[in-house]
């Protein structure tokens, strides 16, 4: 039986789980890691530790089979990220850049960096990480997702939500673009889109 619940802290590894089997623009990440565990530490698990209530799972007999996981505060959710979480994980994963795969670079410099907002974010309340594994797809599960986050995030007065995305993984951008975001501007590796959350659950 299918259902989409709250999320709980007992699901934390299966959220990782599911962050490394879809964390290269939806495909298996896990072969590009030394430890599996590595990009749900950044992506996914530490949302279940700041916000619970801003976390959601579609459960399959009661286990995870995707997540739509986020903060309708990312303010407070990054100044919380840069000061206690990732105080936690620094130590984890030295940073080295050889012997190791680009995607595993990428993971250790996002982790030893500071994380920022960017300016051009200004105004956007909310953001989230969705991912379902590839037998889920497809099949309307993403949207319904999307839309729970959306009345959650309308009881919490945000206003406005934002995404980065890869500018290499087409079926997500494709997918969002379908259920209202625009974007909002453009870099070399990634693209920002935004929704108006109010104008959206009104149409």
């Amino acid at each position: 039986m299918f259902s989409i619940r709250s999320a709980n802290l007992g699901d934390s590894p299966y959220l990782y789980d599911i962050c490394a089997r879809t964390a290269l623009d939806g495909e298996d990440a896990r072969p590009s890691m030394r430890d599996p565990n590595k990009v749900g530490h950044y992506f996914a698990v530490p949302y279940l530790h700041f916000d619970l209530s801003s976390c959601f799972v579609l459960s399959e007999n009661g286990l995870p089979k995707g997540y739509i996981l986020g903060t309708t505060h990312t303010q407070n959710y990054t100044q919380w990220l840069n000061d206690k979480w990732l105080k936690q994980i620094i130590p984890l994963y030295p940073k080295q850049t050889e012997h190791v795969s680009q995607f595993d670079a990428f993971l250790s410099s996002v982790i030893h960096s500071k994380t920022q907002i960017d300016e051009r974010l200004k105004g956007y309340d909310a953001h989230f990480h969705i991912d379902l594994l590839e037998p889920y797809q497809n099949a309307g599960w993403g949207k319904k997702l999307v839309q729970i986050f959306l009345e959650h995030c309308q009881t919490r007065g945000a206003k406005k939500l934002f995404l980065m995305v890869s500018k290499t993984n087409l079926r997500a951008l494709n997918f969002y673009k379908k259920v209202g975001f625009d974007v909002i501007f453009k870099d070399e590796a990634v693209v920002a889109i935004g929704l108006d959350i109010d104008k959206s659950m009104s149409t």
